[in-house]
């Protein structure tokens, strides 16, 4: 389950809030595929799900409440392919 953390509001204005970075994935294959379309500030609520195969490798939260940074639409090999936050 996850939810965004971009809600908006009747102005237009997004909500903010502060998170730091605690990992960078970077695709290490040509087949690196996300298992949802996710978009940056969707926040996945438990730690260790699973969001993304790399080849044969999986990519999972690793901590609760997960903000995915900018996760990217098309990950190339050598790329980074989403930013993992804890929320602040």
């Amino acid at each position: 389950m996850f939810r965004s953390c971009d809600q908006g509001s009747s102005s237009g204005a997004g909500t903010s809030i502060l998170a730091e970075v605690t990992a960078t994935v970077t695709a290490t294959s040509a087949n690196f595929v996300f298992l949802q379309p996710y978009r940056g500030g969707d926040i996945i609520a438990h730690r260790n799900t699973l969001i993304a195969m790399d080849g044969n490798t999986e990519i999972r939260t690793s901590h609760d409440n997960c903000l995915l940074v900018m996760p990217s639409l098309r990950p190339s090999r050598g790329h980074t392919a989403v930013r993992l936050a804890r929320l602040l």
